[in-house]
Protein backbone atom coordinates (compact mmCIF):
# COMPACT_ATOMS: atom_id res chain seq x y z
CA UNK A 1 0.00 0.00 0.00
CA UNK A 2 3.04 2.54 1.23
CA UNK A 3 5.60 1.14 -1.56
CA UNK A 4 5.47 4.51 -3.29
CA UNK A 5 7.07 5.97 -0.33
CA UNK A 6 9.62 3.03 -0.10
CA UNK A 7 10.21 3.83 -3.81
CA UNK A 8 11.20 7.43 -3.03
CA UNK A 9 12.92 6.95 0.33
CA UNK A 10 15.08 4.43 -0.80
CA UNK A 11 18.21 5.42 -2.57
CA UNK A 12 16.92 8.59 -3.99
CA UNK A 13 18.49 11.80 -3.44
CA UNK A 14 15.30 13.27 -2.76
CA UNK A 15 14.53 10.83 0.40
CA UNK A 16 15.66 13.70 2.46
CA UNK A 17 13.41 16.22 1.21
CA UNK A 18 10.67 13.65 0.79
CA UNK A 19 11.30 13.25 4.77
CA UNK A 20 11.15 16.66 5.59
CA UNK A 21 7.92 17.57 3.50
CA UNK A 22 6.65 14.40 4.94
CA UNK A 23 7.28 15.11 8.51
CA UNK A 24 5.94 19.33 8.08
CA UNK A 25 2.94 17.83 6.28
CA UNK A 26 2.36 15.54 9.33
CA UNK A 27 2.57 18.37 11.98
CA UNK A 28 -0.17 20.07 9.57
CA UNK A 29 -2.57 16.99 8.36
CA UNK A 30 -2.15 14.18 11.10
CA UNK A 31 -3.00 11.59 8.99
CA UNK A 32 0.20 12.49 6.86
CA UNK A 33 2.26 9.45 6.44
CA UNK A 34 4.99 11.31 8.96
CA UNK A 35 5.58 8.55 10.99
CA UNK A 36 5.75 5.98 8.69
CA UNK A 37 8.38 8.08 6.40
CA UNK A 38 10.48 8.57 9.44
CA UNK A 39 10.52 4.71 11.07
CA UNK A 40 11.12 3.99 7.03
CA UNK A 41 14.21 6.00 6.62
CA UNK A 42 15.49 4.69 9.86
CA UNK A 43 15.47 1.87 9.14
CA UNK A 44 17.05 2.42 5.90
CA UNK A 45 19.59 4.37 7.52
CA UNK A 46 20.46 1.47 9.94
CA UNK A 47 21.14 -0.47 6.78
CA UNK A 48 23.09 1.89 5.56
CA UNK A 49 21.12 3.31 2.35
CA UNK A 50 20.58 6.61 4.01
CA UNK A 51 22.56 8.59 6.45
CA UNK A 52 21.49 8.81 9.75
CA UNK A 53 22.77 12.28 10.57
CA UNK A 54 21.04 13.90 7.41
CA UNK A 55 18.02 11.49 8.39
CA UNK A 56 17.85 13.30 11.77
CA UNK A 57 18.13 16.18 10.16
CA UNK A 58 15.82 16.52 7.59
CA UNK A 59 13.37 14.64 10.54
CA UNK A 60 13.72 17.56 12.97
CA UNK A 61 13.52 20.45 10.31
CA UNK A 62 10.20 19.19 9.04
CA UNK A 63 8.70 19.11 12.53
CA UNK A 64 10.57 22.37 13.57
CA UNK A 65 9.38 24.13 10.42
CA UNK A 66 6.05 22.60 10.98
CA UNK A 67 5.54 23.37 14.47
CA UNK A 68 6.63 27.08 13.89
CA UNK A 69 4.19 27.41 10.37
CA UNK A 70 1.16 26.02 13.00
CA UNK A 71 2.04 28.27 16.10
CA UNK A 72 2.16 31.15 12.95
CA UNK A 73 -1.43 30.24 12.12
CA UNK A 74 -2.60 30.48 15.58
CA UNK A 75 -0.85 33.17 16.28
CA UNK A 76 -2.19 34.96 13.63
CA UNK A 77 -5.78 33.87 14.28
CA UNK A 78 -5.43 34.57 18.02
CA UNK A 79 -8.72 36.57 18.44
CA UNK A 80 -10.90 34.92 15.58
CA UNK A 81 -9.67 31.82 17.56
CA UNK A 82 -10.59 33.35 21.38
CA UNK A 83 -14.11 34.02 19.87
CA UNK A 84 -15.15 31.00 17.93
CA UNK A 85 -13.37 28.31 19.91
CA UNK A 86 -13.74 29.14 23.72
CA UNK A 87 -17.60 30.84 23.14
CA UNK A 88 -18.78 28.58 26.10
CA UNK A 89 -15.95 28.87 28.24
CA UNK A 90 -15.58 32.57 28.07
CA UNK A 91 -16.09 33.78 31.29
CA UNK A 92 -13.38 31.14 32.51
CA UNK A 93 -10.68 32.64 30.13
CA UNK A 94 -9.43 35.36 32.29
CA UNK A 95 -8.66 32.76 35.02
CA UNK A 96 -7.04 30.49 32.61
CA UNK A 97 -4.87 33.18 31.50
CA UNK A 98 -4.29 34.23 34.78
CA UNK A 99 -2.99 30.86 35.85
CA UNK A 100 -0.71 30.69 33.11
CA UNK A 101 0.90 33.90 33.71
CA UNK A 102 1.85 32.75 37.37
CA UNK A 103 2.57 28.95 36.54
CA UNK A 104 4.25 28.98 32.79
CA UNK A 105 5.68 26.38 31.38
CA UNK A 106 4.27 23.95 34.10
CA UNK A 107 0.81 24.53 33.90
CA UNK A 108 0.94 23.27 30.02
CA UNK A 109 3.33 20.48 30.64
CA UNK A 110 1.35 19.30 33.92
Amino acid sequence: MLGWLLDILTASPWAYGALFLLVLLDVLFPPAPGEIALVTSGVLAGGGELSIALVLLAATGGAVAGDQLVYGMGRSLRGYGRGRLFHRARGRLPEAEEQLAARGASAIIL
